[in-house]
């Protein structure tokens, strides 16, 4: 019998780019029946690999993701599957804003396969067809990595697994649409899913000085008036923040006053030029709006001095100290010099709180420069979850130098520990939240992040949060959304915790209660917005049934509950390990 085509067939569960292949080849001409019957073993055995095998479950091909750029190719239509066509596009999803921000700071995604572990690969691009070129850039994380391929990234995993979380930074500059082209692979089907992303609504509310820079002179004899200029807005009132900054020769001279407002509403500029030689300093007082689309403006501050002062100051080597105190345990002391220009000046302290009492000391309470002034605090007593200021008054008892403040910020996190002290656990989270009530019911919530609770009952955590809002037309949600507010949130306090009281469970409800950990952490944080800033809240992690998922609550502001999309981890044991009690991807 004469066989005239040659057979190959090669499979690797490796990377065939970078494995070798096993050929199995038949040249045409006679063949005795014994070697027939050897040749249609080795066939049989080759067919009998489960097509799969024949997949990367690593480090896949560029240019797979079905983007227009590359030929609209993705891994059911190039050679490095051979399995079958694209299925729905349900079996591979990513996580991650509608919108994004010209020049903002990099957003996290998360790509999940729901039909179990596999494989992804990801890109992002501009403009249409052929003409696609990159949009932003991708920063690879835990078992994912990124190369280029004719000037598009792709991003992809280098190890299968079920999810797989990754940040994307915007474009510089408003492109327009972006979309992202995403394949994935999970079992032996292959999927395909498109999503894009449109700029921010940039609001055309703006902020605006009356002037651009004020001077101020100085020949040595009375200090320069205070001046004044005006903040205002295009449209609506805008809250904001003023500060001032100075070169670092100069010190501390320049001071702006209020530290925030609302517009319209002046500013008033002072400088202190005790102490400083003849010369020019410069410094600037910023104002911030995070409501405005040219936040921040700036003033510029010149000084002038060309007698000199022969006035002796009195310095501080700080002008604000701040204290943490964990569930009301003590805080280490802390020092700060004081000293002065030219000759020695003695002073005295005054000490005083704004709330909470006598927390606040110095020792000693009077001297004369230059010495060390060591500043402690008292938190027992203090309500855990709050925060206390107060300031040390140093005013000179000798000669006609001005007196100094220090501000003191003692922070007292956690909660008087709640029955049933909280083992060690770790848990991290990435979840999109909604509105609940109120005029915050159209607003939705992206945020993440990670902590743990030692052995010790310490609890560190810390990650970012988005809040926008999507507009709504009738029963449904379209894709355009704007901005609110971004930031970061930092863990400050346990206020309870409530393990799993079910014998198991793997975080899902599909009823499979075995080996479960975890259960309901509730937590004191502070938000940190972005532009200035911060609140409080409490922040509820849960893997378990009905409380499955992350709720934020601001103090004296929005709540947000579950929306049902996300993810949720919860280790108990260790805080490195531990099995998790994840809710899992939805």
């Amino acid at each position: 019998m004469s066989f005239l085509t040659t057979l190959r067939f090669c499979f690797s569960q490796a990377d065939p780019r970078k494995s070798g292949r096993d050929e199995l080849s038949v040249s045409s001409g006679r063949m005795s029946r014994k070697r027939k019957a050897v040749l249609a073993g080795k066939i049989t055995a080759v067919l009998s690999v489960p097509l799969i095998l024949m997949a990367y479950p690593s480090n896949p091909p560029a240019g797979e993701t079905g983007a227009a750029v590359s030929g609209g190719s993705t891994c059911g239509t190039s050679s490095c599957h051979f399995h079958g066509t694209t299925a729905s596009t349900g079996g591979v999803t990513a996580v991650f804003p509608a919108t994004y921000t010209p020049g903002g700071p990099a957003m996290p995604i998360t790509v999940t396969l729901a039909n179990g572990s596999g494989g992804f690969e990801l890109s992002s691009v501009q403009g249409t067809g052929t003409s696609e070129t990159q949009a932003g850039s991708f920063t690879a994380a835990t078992n994912t990595a990124v190369s280029t391929l004719s000037g598009i990234q792709y991003i992809f995993q280098t190890a299968t697994a079920t999810s797989f979380s990754f940040t994307w930074t915007p474009p510089a500059t408003n492109v327009g649409t972006v979309t992202m082209n995403l394949a994935g692979v999970s079992g032996s089907t292959i999927y395909a899913n498109t999503y894009t992303l449109t700029p921010a609504i940039t609001s055309s509310n703006t902020l605006s000085v009356s002037t651009s820079s004020l001077t101020f002179n100085y020949s040595g004899a009375s200090v320069p008036a205070s001046q004044t200029f005006q903040v205002s807005s295009s449209g609506a009132s805008l809250s904001f923040t003023t500060s001032a900054s100075t070169t670092p020769s100069g010190g501390t001279w320049l001071s702006a006053a209020p530290p925030g407002g609302t517009t319209p509403m002046g500013v008033t500029v002072s400088v202190d030029p005790t102490g400083l030689a003849a010369g020019t300093y410069t410094g600037s007082v910023s104002v911030a709006a995070t409501g405005a689309s040219n936040s921040p403006q700036s003033v510029s501050v010149t000084l002038n001095v060309t007698g000199g002062s022969t006035t002796p100051s009195l310095m501080l080597s700080a002008s604000s100290l701040t204290f943490t105190s964990n569930n009301g345990g003590s805080a280490s002391p802390q020092s700060v010099h004081v000293s002065s220009s030219g000759t020695a000046i003695d002073f005295n302290t005054t000490v005083a709180t704004t709330a909470g009492g006598t927390w606040l000391s110095v020792s000693p309470t009077s001297g004369t420069t230059p010495t060390d002034v060591s500043v402690m605090v008292a938190p027992s007593g203090l309500t855990a979850g709050s925060t206390y200021t107060g300031t040390v008054t140093f005013t000179p008892t000798s000669g006609s130098a001005s007196p100094q403040v220090l501000h003191v910020t003692l922070a007292v996190s956690g909660a008087t520990p709640p029955p049933g002290t909280p083992p060690p656990l770790s848990f991290n989270f990435y979840e999109v939240d909604k509105g609940s009530g109120g005029s915050t019911r159209g607003n939705r919530l992206l945020i993440n992040g990670s902590g743990s609770i030692d052995s010790s009952g310490h609890l560190s955590g810390h990650g970012n949060f988005t809040i926008y809002t999507t507009a709504s037309h009738g029963s449904s949600e379209d894709a355009s959304s704007s901005v609110m507010s971004m930031g970061t949130w930092t863990a400050t306090g346990v206020v309870s915790y409530a393990p799993v009281t079910a014998s198991g469970g793997d975080g899902d409800d599909d009823g499979d209660d075995h080996g479960r950990t975890g259960g309901t952490l509730t937590i004191t944080v502070r938000l940190a917005t972005k532009g200035g800033g911060t609140q409080t809240g409490t922040l509820k992690i849960a893997n378990t049934g009905t409380d499955s998922g992350v709720t934020l609550s601001i103090d004296n502001g929005a709540t947000f509950v579950p929306s049902g999309i996300g993810r949720v981890s919860i280790r108990t044991g260790s805080t490195t390990g531990g099995s998790s009690g994840g809710r899992g991807d939805n």
